[in-house]
């Protein structure tokens, strides 16, 4: 079946549920069946309460009457009802029960929430960092308890942004997650997009004792590897005291493959740098056949940079530990809350290439049989073509630690108190390490003659050399890179609200103010690592820098080995070539050690202190008009925020002193809601408020920053950035047609103002005073032959406007009514259309306006529960947008896009008895492929099956568990 069949099956199954779900309350109200608005208000019976931080839920309308619902639509009624029962725009994840997360993962169990979409990490292909209503993951807040956290793990490390990693904690520590799509005032401010409240779970959840285990093991169908999943919580009270201690560890083993180009397609006659990336022709030669292509169709058809074909394997180990000691008594209830993860992830790569960059003269490229596709590709076989061998090794880790204590304290019927002091901090390194072995590079006798066809498959094109890629004394040249970054977050903050019951005329009314203080410190550190094969004493005693380029390539070349990640299975693709050993990488140079030894890079070094203090009054009405139920929200937030840095400037003689800035501004955002029961069953609620996006801390902060090793392009901070602000306007129509029934329409637009805008000039690399290693090879090499060579500084203003508008449709139904069996079947839908405005790229004279979030979003889920059978199946599907982080090919009418992509994931599960319960879950069944590719701005040169980069294709998940409880 193709993909676009397979989509169009899935949306077929989505429309088909929505109208079922429009049927049956109308055949139930033919046939005498009694009024919903009681089953609509009902509770399900859950063991997660909300969080003694979390802002206040007023009470629904209506009779509230108990119901005994288990299981995951226990889960889906309990986030129901914390929807219609609140006043703004809200959606709520709930644990199934005290310990039981519906999903594994929490980003990947928001993706279901209309207008919520996850980012995943592409090593282990989980859900990482998510991005809300069109809008990147930085203009979202994520909170625990209600208190903002920081923290971040593998490729982002270093990036010193605002964005929130996910994947560092498992989904067992949280017992509930609500999602503010609207502004509070008594909410964190800093989401533009919303705000994330993930809570822990405490043990007057649930009062009786508990224990709850789960005992799992995953296979990857590209590792395939095993790994072990681990979890274990005890809960229990005694009187006026209660203690939770929970504990987990889970691993991965996963692998990707893929081809990449290197980011550039060009032809002989359209090229970006005709320095790095030069080549021609050698039509004289006697072997030359072109085959009846015309010379200037071949000129003009494209070639990739590199034909990079690559696997990987990354190995992740996840530990986690909450424990909740809470005193609940009388008007008292207290709490210390603590949570600790540590995640480490070890990735190593192999790779082989050819490269078709560089080649001019006497490295001319022979075509021996060519022809031009339809999408104006080169195919065939070219001789004369260089080959790279590539090891590399990276590892990242991250340490978070988290303590609070609440309070809630009655004073008297009317007046409450809550209090949260808490500390979290957050520690990453990250660092890697690679060595090429080149052949060809100055040498003419171990040149390669490829065949090769992109056509057919892109991402696994046909590829072969006429060379014996395992015969070590091919590869003659060898160079070394490697980096290491850290990145410390560390926050304190402190809270105190105050909430007063009072009432007017017919108003009932609950006034909330509140103060609190956020002391944030990021430290961000880069190293410059050093070529670590030149300090590697032969057995000659010369070192390897000292020695001769014969010397070089025998000391190296006894060091390779055939390719170790053969278990990843490729087709039509070289497996069998040579590569460093990574035991040389870690041994050998002691390569984790020594970057970490390595000197500071001042240029990307800073210590950045913010100091955010706010003070907030709101007050929730509740009243009646017309006979039916009102109630509103209105507050506002005031809030100062200080910025202290600590970095480096660069002097005239290239040498960086230590240098101090600092900021301050203040904000006042006003916010209110409104929801009115215009009939039993249909809600009505509208929005309007303000709130703000603080700029990224990198672009505030450090002195230069390199976004992409392959650009010539830096980034230098401006400390007097300010945040962006957003005036936002929502409304929305919500049906409650049944018990755990609800269609959900909401529209929305945001106006953005004070968005960070790029403006460049041109200078002289050597004025930088930043190390070449920071950058790949090919550009080291040009900066040492030109140290003068012109660099792109990108120095970032407030200075772009935009607006975002926006569609969400949720539906969510239990079709209690359908005969049995059919009546155990649920479904979830959710759409999410976005018109937002892009960034904008210059072409042949014209302006283009490019998408940088998918326009469109869906997920489906389908779930059947009976007795202890349980079934689901979720589908999740975006749509393709732009890469805004790569604009090096614009000059040449390019743009790199992400492509669309859906993921498939089930699970099947059996409980024998509350103490055992068998589960079975499958992740991304439809072995998803994901990867950049070109787009001409005029569509010429072909089309997105046609020039692939950084493809990846993860495979799927097994993953078999026992769980229980007694």
């Amino acid at each position: 079946m193709s993909p676009n069949n397979y989509n169009r099956k899935l949306i077929s199954l989505a429309v088909a549920s929505a109208c079922a779900g429009f049927i049956q309350p109308a055949l139930a109200q033919e046939s005498g069946a009694p009024g919903n608005t009681a089953e609509t208000t009902a509770t399900a019976t859950s063991t997660v309460e909300p969080a003694a931080t979390t802002p206040a839920e007023p009470v629904a309308a209506g009779e509230v009457q108990q119901v005994t619902v288990t299981g995951f639509r226990s889960s889906l009624e309990r986030a129901i009802n914390l929807k219609r029962a609140s006043i703004g725009t809200r959606d709520s994840i709930v644990a199934e029960d005290i310990g039981k997360f519906p999903e594994q993962n929490i980003a990947d169990a928001l993706v279901r929430l209309p207008g919520v979409e996850v980012v995943k990490d592409p090593g282990t292909n989980e859900g990482q960092r998510i991005q809300m209503r069109g809008l990147g993951s930085e203009y979202t807040v994520t909170t625990f308890n209600g208190a903002a956290v920081r923290a971040t793990s593998g490729g982002s490390i270093g990036q010193s942004t605002r964005d929130f990693n996910y994947d560092i904690f498992a989904s067992e520590l949280f017992g509930r997650t609500d999602v503010y799509k609207t502004p509070l005032a008594e909410l964190e401010e800093g989401g533009v997009a919303g705000v994330v409240d993930m809570q822990t779970p405490r043990p007057f959840d649930s009062k009786k004792q508990t224990f709850r285990y789960s005992a799992a093991v995953a296979r990857n169908t590209r590792s395939g590897l095993n790994s072990p999943r681990m979890f274990a919580l005890y809960s229990n009270t005694w009187g006026d005291w209660g203690l939770l201690v929970g504990v987990t560890r889970s691993g991965s083993k996963n692998a990707n493959a893929g081809f990449q180009s290197t980011g550039t397609y060009a032809s002989t006659n359209q090229r970006l740098d005709p320095g790095s990336f030069n080549y021609t022709y050698n039509l004289t030669d006697p072997s030359a056949n072109y085959s009846g292509v015309g010379l200037a169709d071949l000129r003009n058809a494209i070639l990739p940079r590199f034909f990079r074909s690559s696997t990987s394997e990354t190995e992740r180990d996840r530990v986690g530990f909450n424990t909740s000691l809470q005193w609940k008594s009388g008007d008292w209830d207290v709490s210390l809350d603590t949570l600790a993860s540590q995640l480490k992830d070890k990735n190593k790569s192999n790779s082989i290439a050819f490269p078709i960059r560089d080649s001019t003269g006497a490295n001319a490229l022979i075509p021996r049989g060519v022809t031009v596709d339809q999408k104006n590709n080169l195919q065939g076989s070219l001789a004369n073509v260089q080959a790279i061998s590539g090891s590399a090794v990276s590892r990242a880790e991250t340490e978070f630690k988290y303590v609070t204590l609440n309070a809630k304290w009655r004073a008297t019927d009317a007046l409450r108190f809550t209090g949260q002091l808490g500390t979290n901090r957050s520690e990453a390194w990250s660092t890697n390490a690679s060595i090429n072995g080149e052949t060809g590079n100055g040498n003419f006798d171990n040149r390669h003659t490829i065949t090769f066809n992109t056509t057919d498959d892109p991402m696994f094109p046909q590829l072969s050399s006429d060379r014996n890629l395992l015969d070590p004394n091919l590869y003659r040249v060898f160079g070394y890179s490697g980096g290491y970054r850290t990145e410390t977050d560390k926050q304190k903050n402190i809270k105190l609200v105050a909430e007063y019951d009072y009432g007017f005329w017919n108003v009932e009314a609950k006034l909330k103010t509140g103060l609190s203080r956020a002391v944030s410190t990021k430290d961000s550190r880069q190293f410059t690592t050093t070529n670590l094969l030149n300090a590697q004493r032969l057995a000659n005693g010369k070192l390897f820098s000292e020695s001769t380029a014969a010397e070089k390539a025998a000391y190296a070349q006894g060091f390779m080995v055939p390719n170790d990640l053969k278990n990843v299975k490729i087709d039509n693709v070289p497996t069998d070539y040579a590569v460093i050993s990574k035991d040389f990488i870690y041994g050998n140079l002691n390569a984790v050690a020594a970057n970490r030894a390595a000197a500071p890079n001042f240029g990307g070094t800073f210590v950045a202190k913010e100091t955010i203090d706010a003070f907030f009054v709101q007050s929730d009405f509740e009243t009646k008009f017309l006979d039916r139920d009102l109630r509103a929200n209105a507050g506002v937030r005031y809030v100062r925020t200080t910025m202290d840095v600590d970095n480096y400037r660069l002097n005239s003689s290239n040498v960086y002193n230590p240098q101090q800035a600092k900021s301050s501004y203040h904000n006042v955002l006003p916010s209110l809601s409104l929801a009115y029961d215009l009939t039993d069953d249909l809600v009505g609620r509208a929005s309007w408020g303000k709130t703000l996006t603080r700029s990224s801390i990198s672009l505030i902060a450090r002195p230069f920053f390199v976004p992409g090793a392959g650009d010539l392009i830096v980034n230098a901070n401006n400390p007097d950035l300010r945040p962006q602000q957003s005036s936002s306007l929502d409304a929305g129509l919500e049906w409650y047609f049944e018990k755990g029934g609800v269609l959900a329409l909401s529209v929305f637009q945001k106006d953005i103002k004070d968005r960070p805008q790029s403006q460049s000039t041109f200078v002289p690399f050597s004025s930088l005073g930043l190390p070449k290693e920071l950058w790949t090879s090919n550009i080291q090499g040009t900066v040492t032959a030109d140290p003068n060579t012109p660099v792109e500084l990108r120095r970032w203003a407030n200075a772009d406007e935009f607006k975002v508008k926006g569609l969400e449709i949720a539906y969510q139904q239990a079709y209690r009514r359908l005969p049995a069996p059919f009546n155990n079947l649920g479904s979830i839908v959710s759409y999410t259309r976005i018109d937002a405005a892009g960034f904008k790229a210059q072409y042949n004279g014209a302006v283009y306006e490019l998408p940088i979030i998918p326009k469109s979003t869906y997920a489906l889920t389908l779930y059947y529960e009976q007795g202890p059978l349980a079934l689901r199946t979720s589908y999740n599907h975006k749509t393709e947008f732009a890469n805004q982080g790569a604009p090096a090919l614009n000059p040449l009418g390019y743009n790199r896009w992400f492509n669309e992509r859906g993921y498939l994931d089930a699970s099947v599960s059996y409980k024998f008895s509350d103490a055992l319960e068998l589960r079975l879950d499958g992740s991304n069944l439809t072995n998803e492929r994901t990867y950049d590719f070109l787009r001409h701005f005029e569509g010429r040169y072909g089309d997105e099956h046609s020039r692939i980069e950084n493809a990846n294709l993860a495979g799927k998940t097994f993953t078999l568990t026992l769980r229980g409880k007694f």
